[in-house]
């Protein structure tokens, strides 16, 4: 099995979105105040907590999705995934990478689940 390296982030701007994004009252703020949905209200934000969570894709490449958040909705867990990418010119397969991200987490999760069952 390969070894999983600790992600490093060179820019200083990803650097700085990454270490804003891991305080629990930001996330809180943001949903409440920027996103505005009736869904939000039914958020237990006495359950939100940062999930650690780096995986590993078919073709053996460290990923890591940026930062994850698991809250109950209505008394079941559900998971926010804030996601930044900082990029120096368009990139016309962003929203590919983007389902490649979410694609990979889901499979972890799902992995997770077998392996404990």
């Amino acid at each position: 099995m390969p070894k999983k390296s600790k992600t490093v982030i060179h820019h200083p701007i990803d650097k700085f979105f990454r270490r804003f994004f891991q305080e629990k009252r930001i996330i809180e703020e943001l949903l409440v105040h920027l996103v505005k949905q009736s869904w939000v209200d039914d958020l237990d934000f006495t359950t939100l907590e940062r999930v650690e969570r780096g995986y590993v894709t078919k073709n053996i490449q460290e990923r890591a999705s940026d930062i994850i958040w698991k809250v109950k909705y209505k008394g079941t867990d559900i998971y926010i995934d804030v996601l930044t990418e900082i990029q120096s010119s368009n990139d016309i397969t962003m929203p590919i990478r983007i389902l490649d991200y979410i694609g990979s987490f889901y499979e972890n999760e799902y992995k997770t689940l077998k392996n404990s069952e």
